[in-house]
């Protein structure tokens, strides 16, 4: 039985507040994976499913200055889209203590700054959007690289001016150390200790789970990549299987290519000819990608930049050896123990390192297993996501809401990652 109200024939324009308010914490990003566009922030849905999981729900927002109030849904996330006058009422609204961020930029602090005296504000820097250009230099051209660095300037200008005197209900997340390190070093001066915590990125160990590698799977190497950009340095992975090709037992080997972006065609056409390569041009769910990862050995992720290196740490996950190089944050996740560690665009030392996996199936047993537990030690859901809930619902029932409390417990988290 039920009592109808009241019925609207009609087309009826829903204001934010009748769609959101139901949580304490408001998520708010700049993308969100859909069913057409599984990559986009993937990452950020793995957080939100883990802390549903473990009984906090937050409000999902994707801003969007040009577009009016829309909705889409993901894995059973709901997700909202809309202006910066949505997001602003929203916060107005009164229902949040907590605005959870994922690449800040100018147009969302625009909102936020307005309501940070009353709501706390949690943002995790990734990298691309904080770091200036000269960090990630792989343009194509003088002109794209003068567009960089115009973009650089305003960019650091903007973060400047938030963090040399940071509010005080305002708390930044890197997901390295690394990340950290480097940016402050950029900004020209030291936040303080109190007001940032490193967290990395989670990783999902239940969905890419471990199962014993076979020796054999050793000869079967995986690449699941974008190509929108020399930074991913699949140029790398393809002069590493040309090296290969020149060893008697490359006819023994197997690559998988999967991936897609702009310099997907192109970068692959060396190796399109060898019958051992296969070349997928698509993307795939993180199902799709846990069933590849069960009948491969090692991951070829080479890179000229990472801050993490999420897709790597999945592969470790699930057991593969990872082949990468000694760039970036990639040190504080990989060590001679669980992978390899090429120099800085070196492609033979990165077909080196297959052949060494080739030629003992003993070191790549040992270091199959050494990668699964690296991955479950220092990136997994269970060590990670807690740590990120301690600091925007924890923190409330320990410090009644008060700053004070905040920061001890963002300092407690610098304590326990240093242990």
């Amino acid at each position: 039985q039920a009592d109808i109200q009241g019925l609207v024939l009609g087309h009826k324009t829903l204001q934010p507040a009748e769609i959101l308010g139901q949580a304490d914490q408001l998520l708010l990003t700049n993308h969100y994976p859909s069913y057409e566009d599984l990559y986009r922030n993937g990452f950020v849905h793995t957080r939100v499913a883990a802390y549903a999981a473990r009984g906090t729900t937050v409000d999902v927002f994707r801003l969007r200055t040009d577009e009016g109030l829309s909705y889409h849904e993901f894995h059973n996330v709901d997700v909202f889209t809309g202006p910066l006058e949505a997001l602003h009422m929203l916060l107005t609204s009164g229902s949040y203590k907590s605005v959870l961020v994922h690449f800040l930029d100018e147009s969302m602090w625009q909102v936020l700054q307005h309501h940070i005296e009353r709501i706390k504000v949690i943002v995790w820097v990734h990298g691309f959007e904080i770091q200036p250009w000269h960090r990630r230099d792989n343009f194509e051209n003088e002109q794209q690289r003068d567009a960089a660095k115009i973009q650089s300037k305003a960019r650091m200008t903007f973060w400047r001016g938030i963090l040399r005197q940071m509010p005080d209900n305002l708390t930044l997340i890197f997901v390295s150390k690394y990340l950290a390190e480097v940016t402050m070093e950029d900004l020209g001066f030291r936040l303080p200790e109190s007001r940032y915590a490193v967290i990395h990125n989670a990783i999902d160990t239940d969905c890419f789970a471990y199962y014993k590698k076979q020796p054999e799977q050793r000869k079967k190497i995986l690449s699941i990549r974008p190509y929108a950009s020399r930074t991913y340095a699949n140029d790398l992975s393809v002069k590493a299987i040309l090296a290969l090709s020149e060893k008697p037992y490359f006819k023994d080997l197997e690559f998988r290519m999967i991936g897609d972006g702009k310099l997907f065609d192109e970068v692959l056409a060396p190796i399109r000819g060898f019958n051992n390569v296969y070349i997928e041009r698509r993307f795939l769910t993180h199902r799709e990608i846990a069933a590849m990862h069960r009948e491969y050995g090692i991951f070829l992720c080479p890179s000229r930049m990472d801050t993490q290196g999420v897709s790597r740490d999945e592969a470790m996950s699930s057991g593969l050896v990872p082949v990468t190089n000694l760039v970036g944050a990639i040190p504080e996740f990989v060590d001679e123990t669980c992978g390899f560690l090429a120099d800085p665009e070196d492609s033979e030392g990165l077909a080196e390192s297959v052949a060494k996996l080739y030629e003992s199936p003993e070191l790549f047993s040992a270091m199959s297993a050494a990668a699964a537990a690296r991955v479950r030690m220092q990136s997994s859901c269970a060590r990670t996501v807690e740590r990120e809930l301690a600091l925007f619902t924890q923190e409330e029932r320990i410090s009644g809401h008060t700053d004070r409390g905040f920061k001890f417990q963002v300092q407690r988290l610098n304590d326990d990652a240093a242990a």
